[in-house]
């Protein structure tokens, strides 16, 4: 622009932020193998828990998420499956959501089981890396808590509750 000043190069997307979603492993792990998923509160579906999917179109979770046709299983168990890797999306349109974490996994994906309580309220078992059953032990992963709003984006990637990657 004439007045001397740079102009960010970037896409602007109607109610959502675009994320590029870039692999920095140096070759270690392919596009294939770099897996992400997002989980969060839907502010317009009265704050239900939902994931993206690659697109970033927000989808509500089920526990039946635990036994569709994508499932996870390990060690005897079986797991909803919402993430998807940076071979099939480089960009991440996040919409608004609140108390959101971007769970990223190098190798494989994780394993999120997905739970109801009595109410029927849906919620998620998170990793936990103090239990030494927990099936993601040996999955090399982190995440990101985020909540982005008609005030702002709060992002939170100092690893507070854990250091995953460098």
């Amino acid at each position: 622009d004439d007045d001397g000043k740079t102009i960010p190069d970037y896409t602007v997307y109607p109610d959502a932020i675009g994320v590029a979603l870039k692999n920095r492993t140096r070759g270690k792990f392919s596009d294939d193998q770099v897996y992400v998923a997002v989980i969060a509160r839907d502010p317009n579906e009265s704050g239900r828990f939902v994931y993206l999917k690659p697109d970033g179109t927000p989808v509500p979770m089920s526990v039946d998420d635990n036994e569709a046709p994508n499932h996870l299983s390990k060690n005897g168990q079986n797991y909803s499956n919402y993430f998807f890797t940076l071979a099939q999306s480089k960009l991440l349109k996040m919409p608004k959501l609140d108390g959101g974490r971007i769970f990223v996994s190098l190798g494989s994906p994780m394993y999120i089981k997905v739970n109801e309580d009595v109410n029927h309220q849906v919620g998620f078992a998170g990793p936990n890396v103090l239990n030494p059953t927990d099936p993601n032990i040996d999955v090399y992963f982190d995440w990101y808590e985020f909540t982005y709003n008609n005030i702002g984006l709060w992002l939170n990637n100092t690893q507070v509750d854990q250091f995953g990657f460098p």
